[in-house]
């Protein structure tokens, strides 16, 4: 919903504002340029040989690239779900229209709008917002960090130094990173179109001339001038040497039409017949509202990580669980459905983005073996039927060891359910922390990790000893069943702690009616690279598992080629040993508002059907596990 909003006094004077800067930016320029002959300015533009043109030609193309690119960025990150290079096309447009038109937010949130059919108006909204922010932050520590490197005093510095550790703490490393270069790269190439077909020289460095580029560009962008047109010139010209000569005025002259000019005329051809949405039956991101009922009837206990760090696909007959993971389109566990391969592929196609699936069952990776992928086995996966288990048995003498020492302890063992009410964070944290001074940092993206928001939506058995909190287990509960999610300790409890713990979660399971209870997977101890990998921690890990006596089963990695494969895995690796911040999830339901300029945008997500009502209902109870 769009709604204009009402005109008062003071929403006039936000209007004019545009106004009132393009009339001073025009005096501006016209008092510098006073001296200037109109002829000596067409000899000068005359002056600009062709392949001058053809360098600023190739510096806008690369520019519009990399702002393009931070689209892609934005896209990614707020969970859209659109492509990668439908995104970034999207972004070249907005941009390119934006910075010639003015009024970059809402011309380019209307230009995004158009190129991305499918798209609602407030998520074109959000992505300009978002982009334009990220922009205008990194032109700024960029900006900050060329005064201290060229002599600009330590407050620059300071504070360049500042705002990065400010978004590393935040968790925002990567994005800030990707901000940065492609602002970086977006403004080099911009000034570099001006140096190019500015005829001789501008009389500095290339170094200090993107320096005076920024400073002009945010000159521009203050004033509110559409475009920065009249202030971004004069503040050049009044930067560089010489001021405003002929040659000065004649390359901004081309630079505008070079820059400005071409690209918003072939963006404007471009958003005449903009590029289709996927087909109705394209894989795309289910809303976050349908994935309790997806959870529900999920048929992998993994799929509790979407949680952190995950979103669900849905399209035709199929669901899939993809990771987030920078330059990888990763599923994980089994699909919902028959699965879908050639579709799956397709998605990953669309995004630009090789394609892994990890910790597939059998079954699944029969079936891709079948249509000729690569598939190979990574590991086997520690299974329980939690209502006809028990700890009698010579396969469990050695758990029965543990289970009596922690009961000789004292050790006093507690379940608790989602509905259970608050857990006790701060205990909780302080248990964490000891375990990692001996374990050291945690793994992630196919391993969850410490996150009280993920806790609270899962089931939690804590274990006290003389009342204080000492270890703590975390299971997912989704249809599948429950699984082991984190195993927490502090270094000095008795043995058979994290064990009692388990059968606790067991009885547990069985009680709630769960048909299965997995303890995770382990490394395929029969894989060479595998058992080399791991040879540190693999032993115990089996042995700890193995003295439940769970039922083994493989589980697969697959991709479309050996290629893809041998990729997927060495990235799954890195990634799992060297995770990304945990990052907040976005709110599962509820309005937006976004207002730009005089617009303001009301958006309310749309839940989708992602699976038989019939089935999310009847499955809906095991939820609150």
């Amino acid at each position: 919903m769009i709604r204009f909003m009402g005109r008062g006094p003071r929403a006039w004077a936000r209007g004019m504002l545009p106004v009132g800067g393009l009339a001073a930016g025009l005096w501006l320029l016209a008092q510098a340029a006073a001296g200037v002959d109109l002829a000596a300015l067409r000899a000068a533009l005359a002056q600009v040989g062709a392949g001058q043109w053809a360098v600023a030609a190739a510096a806008t193309a690369v520019s519009l690239w990399s702002m393009g690119h931070l689209d892609r960025v934005v896209h990614r990150w707020l969970g859209t779900g659109v492509a990668g290079p439908r995104a970034r096309r999207a972004g070249m447009v907005g941009v390119a229209i934006g910075q010639t038109v003015g009024f970059g937010l809402v011309s380019g949130t209307l230009a995004r709008w158009r190129a991305l059919p499918g798209t609602d108006l407030a998520t074109a909204g959000l992505v300009a917002l978002g982009a334009s922010l990220a922009f205008f932050g990194a032109t700024a520590l960029l900006f900050g960090l060329s005064r201290a490197l060229t002599g600009g005093g330590a407050l620059a510095l300071s504070g360049a130094l500042l705002l990065i550790a400010a978004a590393i703490r935040s968790g925002a490393a990567a994005a800030t990173l990707s901000a940065l270069w492609t602002s970086g790269l977006d403004t080099a190439m911009a000034a570099l179109a001006l140096w190019a077909v500015w005829h001789g020289s501008p009389g500095m460095s290339f170094p200090a001339f993107w320096g005076a580029y920024l400073v002009a560009l945010w000159a521009g962008l203050v004033s509110q001038s559409p475009g920065g047109v009249g202030v971004f010139e004069a503040t050049l010209l009044a930067l560089v040497p010489g001021g405003a000569t002929p040659e000065a005025l004649a390359a901004l002259v081309a630079y505008r039409a070079v820059y400005h000019l071409v690209p918003a005329a072939l963006a404007l051809l471009a958003l005449i017949r903009p590029e289709p949405a996927p087909a109705e039956d394209a894989l795309r991101p289910a809303e976050a509202t349908a994935e309790p009922a997806l959870l529900a009837v999920a048929p992998d206990t993994d799929w509790g990580l979407v949680r952190q760090g995950g979103r669900l696909l849905a399209g035709g007959g199929c669901r899939w669980h993809r990771r987030e993971m920078a330059g990888q389109f990763l599923t994980l566990g089994r699909p919902l459905g028959p699965p879908d391969l050639p579709a799956l592929k397709d998605a990953a196609r669309r995004e630009g983005l090789p394609l892994a699936l990890y910790r597939l069952d059998a079954r699944t990776a029969h079936r891709a073996r079948g249509t000729g992928w690569a598939v190979v086995r990574v590991g086997a996966e520690a299974r329980i039927d939690p209502t006809g288990w028990s700890a009698d048995g010579p396969a469990r003498r050695q758990l029965r060891r543990k289970l009596s020492a922690a009961s000789r302890a004292g050790l006093a063992v507690t379940v608790r359910a989602p509905a259970d009410g608050p857990l006790p964070a701060r205990e909780m944290a302080e248990v964490h922390a000891a375990w990692r001074t001996v374990h050291g940092s945690e793994r992630g993206l196919v391993m969850g990790r410490f996150d009280p928001a993920l806790l609270a939506g899962q089931a939690v058995i804590l274990g006290h000893l003389d009342g204080r909190l000492v270890a703590f287990a975390s299971f997912h509960v989704t249809g599948a069943g429950w699984g082991l999610d984190l195993m927490r300790q502090r270094p000095d409890v008795p043995q058979g702690t994290m064990q009692a713990l388990i059968v606790a979660a067991i009885a547990a399971a069985a009680a709630d009616g769960a048909p299965v209870l997995t303890l995770a997977t382990v490394p395929d101890p029969h894989h060479p690279l595998a058992r080399r990998l791991t040879a540190r921690t693999r032993a115990g890990l089996h042995q700890f598992k193995a003295s439940f006596a769970p039922d083994w089963r493989p589980v697969y990695a697959a991709a479309p080629n050996r290629a893809e494969l041998a990729l997927g895995l060495a990235r799954i690796a890195l990634a799992t040993r060297f995770p990304r911040p945990v990052r907040p999830r976005r709110p599962d339901q509820g309005s937006l508002t976004l207002r730009l300029g005089e617009f303001r945008f009301e958006f309310t997500p749309r839940p989708c059907d992602p699976v038989p009502r019939a089935a999310a209902v009847a499955a809906g109870p095991r939820t609150g596990g």
